[in-house]
């Protein structure tokens, strides 16, 4: 099983896309945190490709809807929501850090940073003295609980650095908790969502000893167990990845001998076929090239007798020419015999490769004979987390 990485409060503030610490982190359905400019960037980038109506998520790929139609790529990131347990984490660290500086100073981008003498523990603000007269002096900052950085804690710190704002009314924080819905909300939702429901407390008062809670316990056990379940089943495809990759290879060499022997044996039926065309050409020429041997004989005797039948007529006694036109005769008679033969029985070769159908039949035959299967076979793996809504009754809205 491989071991689970430890997750720093340092790499939590670490946005996955810049690799930077959060500037205004924004966190998606699937609960991955980003900055908002990364994130209007990388919509963007979709919208270029087309991709409007939805984007996934750079970590986990799960699919976020747009909003709403036309929607910008900034707009969008800014309907984000903010992560509130982000943002008081990063407070939380420029208060704790040695080297106090006035916050105030750094978010107006003041050239010199002031050493911070005071700490406002509404605010979670680190102050200088001039912002700390700044800061009293705002009206509704008045009633604020100013300490020195000598005498604030770290529970003035916790207790005001992480607060959350309610997604349905941006103005309002979250202070309120109804346990009829379990959920958290502000006094407008109280007002408006929430006012026939039975309890509804201050959400300090609910979530005291939360994080010792039944509940808390059997969130943080599921996670560690569909943690192991997700390593497991990580685990097993990376080595059915392997596998298969063996796989690929053994049947490819198996495929490439097929084909290398299928086209030996056709090679070699080839230079059979190409060897009976050429001897059997080779007896056609040899009778062919007889015949026309004989007759070029059968030309020569025919002319010189010609020859000397002129001779016989022109200057040869009658005695002389009677005893050579029968010697002709005989040899005529030779050659008609000849001229029969030949011309009653003349032969004409046409070669050629007599084609039948079988090499269709065994093209068909080779794409059913060679043909890639992959059989699926289920393997049923136990896992350590509980099937969905196995929790305490009190507790299954927080699943749904």
């Amino acid at each position: 099983m491989a071991e689970s990485s430890v997750c720093t409060t340092d790499d939590i503030l670490v946005c996955s896309i810049c690799l930077e610490t959060f500037d205004t982190p924004k966190y998606l359905p699937c609960l991955h945190t980003f900055c908002e400019g990364c994130l209007s960037t990388y919509i963007a980038s979709g919208f270029e490709i087309g991709q409007k109506s939805n984007m996934s998520c750079p970590i986990c790929r799960q699919t976020v809807v747009v909003p709403e139609e036309n929607v910008s790529p900034q707009d969008w990131a800014a309907q984000l929501p903010l992560n509130f347990l982000i943002s008081g984490l990063m407070e939380t660290q420029k208060v704790q850090r040695s080297n106090k500086l006035c916050m105030m100073c750094e978010r107006l981008g003041a050239e010199t940073m002031s050493k911070a003498s005071y700490f406002c523990v509404e605010c979670s603000d680190t102050l200088c003295d001039t912002c700390t007269k700044y800061h009293n002096s705002v009206k509704f900052q008045t009633k604020h609980e100013v300490k020195t950085i000598g005498a604030f804690s770290s529970e003035d710190l916790t207790a005001n650095a992480f607060k959350n704002s309610c997604a349905d009314h941006k103005n309002k924080s979250l202070e309120l908790y109804c346990e009829d819905h379990e959920e958290p909300c502000c006094s407008m939702c109280v007002s408006i969502q929430h006012r026939k429901c039975d309890k509804v407390l201050s959400i300090v008062d609910a979530a005291k000893g939360f994080r010792s809670s039944q509940n808390a316990v059997l969130v943080k056990n599921d996670l560690e167990n569909i943690l192991k379940d997700s390593e497991a089943i990580i685990i097993y495809n990376k080595d059915h990845l392997k596998e298969i990759e063996a796989q690929h290879k053994d049947e490819q060499q198996k495929l490439e001998q097929i084909c290398k022997d299928l086209i030996s044996t056709v090679n070699t039926l080839g230079r059979q076929r190409k060897d009976e065309l050429s001897k059997t050409y080779s007896e056609n020429k040899d009778k062919i090239e007889q015949v026309i041997c004989i007759f070029e004989g059968c030309k020569h005797s025919v002319e010189n007798e010609k020859a000397i039948l002129e001779v016989c007529f022109d200057k040869a006694s009658e005695t002389q020419a009677m005893i050579e036109v029968n010697k002709i005769r005989k040899q005529i008679k030779q050659h008609k015999v000849l001229l029969e033969e030949n011309m009653n029985y003349r032969r004409k070769y046409a070669m050629h490769v007599q084609v039948t159908d079988l090499p269709n039949v065994l093209l068909s035959n080779l794409q059913n004979a060679l043909q890639v299967k992959c059989n699926v076979s289920e393997c049923r793996q136990k896992i350590n987390s509980d099937p969905v809504y196995s929790f305490t009754s009190d507790f299954k809205t927080w699943y749904k």
